[in-house]
């Protein structure tokens, strides 16, 4: 019954929309919901990393239906490219230093970061990362990583997603914005609501699909993969080790915290970006600088 009646509720929206779009104001479906819990400090001595996963088109159908359902994918994975483009700019205009992964990890080694770093990544790779993100970053002449799930290049129906192609893939690394690392192969599902990889039956595998994943992004796009972002942001000593083992050099977690030179290569906190987020914590953050 309660599905029912969220299903006539979306389809009033959407009649709604469609004969009164002229007057709608987006602005009135804006989600002011966090991506994720904040401390009440971040340490300035440091880099922000920020994830992204969907960049989707700005339509007030996209925004009724984000502001409707609520939803992780919706709310926490997926911004609209009007905000998007906003948070680049923003950043830009207070100051942000955008560095590329190389350049990341060089300046983490050295033990210093420069006032103001950001550094942007992209987890999965669908589509929309080539079709709505690609142009602004280029647009922004902004470095960015792409963390790819090899094993589901090209799919047109990943768990919903139309997968961005090896083609449209190799277009981003060959711009020189863009690196790439891994995201399995295919390991980036749930088993009994636990990630597949960090089941412990499944080490074994683990390690043949991460060796597969790298081998298969390093002959398709001719490049040495050097990192690992963990799917859904976990991970454990032992796949972490894996990585150290594969020859690696980065392993990356979302966590709510900016990224100090001391921190473990193979547990680099990253930042899920939402629109709340941008504007509640990143650029009051780097403003503060």
């Amino acid at each position: 019954m309660k599905k029912a009646i969220k299903l006539i509720i979306i389809l009033a929206l959407i009649y709604a929309f469609f004969l009164f779009k002229d007057d709608i104001k987006e602005e009135v479906f804006t989600v002011d919901e966090l991506a994720m819990s904040f401390p009440e400090e971040l340490n300035k001595e440091s880099c922000l990393g920020l994830n992204y996963h969907r960049v989707l088109e700005d339509t007030t159908l996209v925004r009724i239906s984000r502001w409707l359902l609520n939803s992780d994918e919706l709310v926490k994975y997926s911004v609209v490219t009007t905000e998007f483009e906003e948070q680049l700019t923003s950043l830009a205009d207070a100051g942000a230093v955008f560095l590329s992964e190389d350049e990341f990890l060089q300046a983490k080694k050295s033990g210093t970061f420069p006032s103001k770093c950001v550094w942007v990544s992209f987890d999965d790779i669908d589509y929309s990362v080539y079709k709505n993100a690609f142009p602004i970053l280029k647009k922004a002449n902004v470095p960015f990583t792409m963390f790819v799930i090899a094993g589901r290049v090209g799919d047109t129906d990943f768990s919903n997603l139309k997968m961005a192609t090896w083609d449209q893939i190799r277009e981003m690394e060959k711009s020189g914005l863009a690196s790439v690392g891994s995201h399995t192969y295919k390991m980036h599902r749930f088993e009994n609501e636990t990630p597949i990889f960090l089941v412990p039956e499944n080490r074994e595998a683990f390690k043949s699909d991460l060796k597969k994943s790298i081998e298969v992004i390093e002959k398709e796009l001719e490049i040495t993969v050097r990192s690992f972002a963990y799917p859904y942001g976990n991970t454990d000593d032992f796949t972490a080790q894996a990585l150290r083992d594969q020859g690696l050099e980065a392993g990356y977690i979302l966590a709510p915290q900016t990224i100090v030179p001391t921190d473990d290569n193979f547990y680099i906190n990253r930042v899920l970006v939402n629109d709340a987020t941008h504007r509640k914590v990143i650029l009051p953050f780097i403003k503060s600088q």
